[in-house]
Parts: C-alpha cells; structure tokens; sequence
C-alpha cells in the first residue's frame, strides 16, 4: 500500500493522521471543502496536496486506500458525498478516521487517552513529556499545539510510541488498538449517539478490554464514576489498573500543593505552567502512565515544566486597551465549564470574571440543562448566546432563553443574561477595564467574540 486519499482531509484528527501516514512512508493526497480552517495552513506546512470542493475527478487514478470522515460516510447508511460514492462504486478499500487510526495503533506502543473532558489537552501534555525524555512520539492530537506547530507530532524512524486522543463518540475508540488507556474521568455526552447513562459508561469499560494482557488503565481515582465503573468492576478484575489523584488509597498521589507520591516516597514537585487544579490532576496521571511506560520518576514529574498549553483550553488571546484580559476556551459540558470556570477564579482572585458562553447542540444543552445552569457559579456575570447546533441532530427543542430560566431557578446568585448577538458581546467586552477577565467559552464560533473585543 502506498497511495492514501483523505475523504474530509481538513478535518483536526484527520489531518493528523494524514501526517502520521506521510512520515510512514505513504503518498497522501486528499479533499475538504472550500472554507478555510487553520488545518489548510498544516496541510500545507507539510505539503500535502488536496483538492477544495468535492468532486469525483479529484480521486486519483491509483488508490490503495481511502480514508474518509465520519462527517461523510457510516457503514450501513446512505453517503451524499460525490467522492465516497464513486469510491464505493469502484470497490477501493476504505477505513473510517477511527479504522485508519486503529489499524496504525497496531504497529506503535499506543497510548489512548480518553475520558469526558481534558483528553485533548492531555494528549497533548503526555507527548510533550515523551518528548522532553528523548521518546521522539508520534500523537494525533484534537486541537492546535503551538509548540507541536500543528495537531500532529511527528517521530522519527526510530519512534516507538504513539499517543492518541480517544474518543468515545459512536464508540470510534473501540477501533484503537492500545498498549496502554488512560481515563482522565467519566461523566455521560454524547446523548444524541448514547441513549442512556449505562450505554456511555459501558463504552469505556470495552475501551480497556482493548487492552493486551500486558496492558494497564491509568485511571483518575479521585473521580466517582471511574471507581465505579472501571476501579471497582469485576469486568475489569484480570486487568491492571493503576489509580491516580489526590486521595490516600490512590498508587500515585498529589499532596499539599504539587508533591507526587508513589506509595510512601516522593518523586518531586510538579513543575507546571498551567493553571487550574484540573491541569495538575491531568498532569499527575501523566507522570502515572509514564512511570508504567519504564522512565524514570523523578524525570517524569519534571517532564511537563515547559509545556505552554494549547488553542482553545484557557488559551490566552491578548488584552485591550482598557486592561481587560481575553482568554477563550472549548469547555462545553457542564463539568468542563464549572472547572474551567473555577481555575480562572482560583488564578485571578482579585478580578471579576465574565464569562460568554455559547451551548454547543441542542441534544446536550437539552439532557443537561439543570447541570448547565448551576456551572457558572465561579463567573462573576454570565452571558449567554443562541444554541451552536449541529449537522448530526434535528434543531431545536431547547432555547438559551430556557437555560437562563433555569440558571435563575437553580442558580439564583448566579448574574445571568441572554445575549441575542454577538456584537452585543464585542461592545460587552470592550467596555470593560483593568479589573476584568473576559472569557469565551463552548465549542461553536464563539471564540469571533474574543477576537473582535481585541480588535
């Protein structure tokens, strides 16, 4: 096999596994759509080709395999896609993003890190520490990693690990063949693919029977759902779980502010540029997987010292004139906002914190509108824009009006407000001062807000 064609080739996983595959050695070429994205830019860093717009005439003569969007084909339904039907009618091979990735987890001793919230920024956080102790990893990263350059990193001939973010979406995780899981927390998504709490849950107890018998799950200790589910689950009792967190029954432990713990001895200070108590607890289970992959302790918790963090998690975008500080980040489930929320109070005790946030699908903000209403409790004033929905359900069925109902109801101390644009949101931001933090957050578009306050 030599020739790949990427179906959706701008896509954030997609165009990290279309580098992976072109540093192994495959000729990739591939096609999106028109819109630019900041993966065009990546694509053409690492100059690999593709077409704009989509077209039965873009497809190669010769293709050894085709590697498509979940965005634009699922076995067993209908594909709208001009490519993929053609591919289909001359019979060419074809994977899925979450087949072409698991087939390449086959060759690599891989690392999928999962959970409900944080796997992108932690992913990103593990390959950093491999990096830093001479690992040279490959890793297929969700988002933008300044100091990657892309959302790729990329090994060398020599590379033995390869790290992946695993998701739990239409169980793609399950075609990912892993040396090792870390699970960062448990906490039910997805409502629109997983019709109840167990259905989800259940997906990552056959995520960690993926494992080999030689395998471990790295998993949060301190978080009640992974004990439940994985800690403490017969399912799961020939397999080796490792726990990691701040409580005393945990095999690597967090103490007093930022000393790790194994067993009875210390192995060092976290050394840490990030900020948010969920950022050490991420960075604690890295040091547990890495201790569990052979390297040295003490080594390991100083691996991370220089790791900056990413777009889009608590990210940094400038402050205005008047002083105010402009940060934007992805949260956009309840536990995620409330977390998110509470770091940026922890850290900026002596200002006030605004928060403009987008609710990203109407299936979610739905199944979680009374969780959603009480997250914003560490935000000293809340905006609240239209829902961001999505090609994959039907519109409607919940409002933002009907989630500032329920904050008010839920959340009385909560200072709550519907904002209908999201120029209402620019001159929000721009009139406020030195004392402020303004924050974007949700998964949608809302991030334009933070850029057009800075211009």
């Amino acid at each position: 096999m030599k020739n790949v064609y990427f179906i959706g080739i701008k896509g954030v996983g997609m165009t990290a596994l279309a580098q992976v595959y072109q540093a192994s050695g495959y000729s990739v070429t591939g096609s999106d759509v028109t819109d630019t994205f900041f993966t065009d830019a990546v694509l053409k860093d690492a100059g690999i080709p593709y077409s704009e717009g989509y077209s039965v005439e873009n497809l190669p003569e010769n293709i050894d395999l085709v590697v498509v969007s979940g965005a634009y084909y699922q076995e067993g339904k209908e594909s709208k896609n001009p490519e993929v039907q053609e591919v289909l009618r001359r019979g060419l091979p074809l994977k899925t993003y979450s087949e072409a990735l698991g087939e390449l987890s086959k060759d690599y001793i891989s690392i999928g890190v999962a959970g409900s919230h944080g796997k992108t920024s932690t992913s990103a956080l593990l390959t950093y520490a491999l990096e830093s102790l001479d690992a040279d990893p490959f890793a297929v990263i969700g988002s933008h990693v300044p100091q990657f350059g892309g959302n790729a990193r990329i090994g060398g001939a020599d590379a033995k690990y390869l790290v992946a973010e695993s998701d739990e979406y239409q169980h793609h995780f399950l075609d990912f063949h892993p040396s090792a899981v870390m699970i960062l927390n448990i906490d039910y998504d997805h409502p629109d693919f997983f019709p109840t709490v167990a259905d989800y849950e259940q997906a990552f107890v056959e995520f960690i029977k993926k494992l080999p018998e030689d395998g471990v799950a790295v998993v949060c200790g301190d978080d009640p759902k992974v004990r439940s589910v994985i800690v403490d689950n017969s399912e799961l009792s020939d397999t080796k779980v490792v726990t990691y967190g701040r409580a005393e029954d945990n095999d690597v432990r967090l103490i007093d502010e930022r000393t790790v713990v194994v067993g009875d001895q210390s192995i060092g200070e976290l050394e840490l540029l990030l900020i948010g108590e969920h950022n050490l607890m991420n960075a604690l289970g890295v040091v547990a997987v890495l201790i569990e992959l052979g390297f040295d302790p003490s080594r390991a918790v100083t691996s991370m010292r220089g790791f900056t963090g990413m777009k889009r998690r608590m990210e940094y975008k400038g402050v205005t004139d008047a002083g105010t500080l402009i940060y934007d980040d992805y949260a956009h489930h309840p536990r995620e906002v409330a977390t998110t929320l509470a770091g940026m109070k922890q850290h900026f005790r002596d200002k006030t914190i605004h928060c403009a946030f987008q609710p990203h699908t109407y299936t979610r903000t739905a199944a979680l509108l009374d969780e959603f209403a009480t997250s914003f409790g560490a935000a000293d004033k809340v905006y609240l824009f239209d829902i961001y929905g999505s090609a994959r359900e039907s519109q409607g069925g919940v409002s933002t009006q009907d989630l500032v109902d329920k904050v008010q109801e839920l959340a009385p101390d909560t200072d709550v407000q519907y904002i209908k644009s999201f120029e209402d949101g620019v001159r929000i931001g721009k009139s406020l001062g030195p004392d402020d933090v303004f924050v974007t957050m949700g998964a949608g578009d809302v991030w334009t807000v933070g850029r057009d306050v800075l211009e």
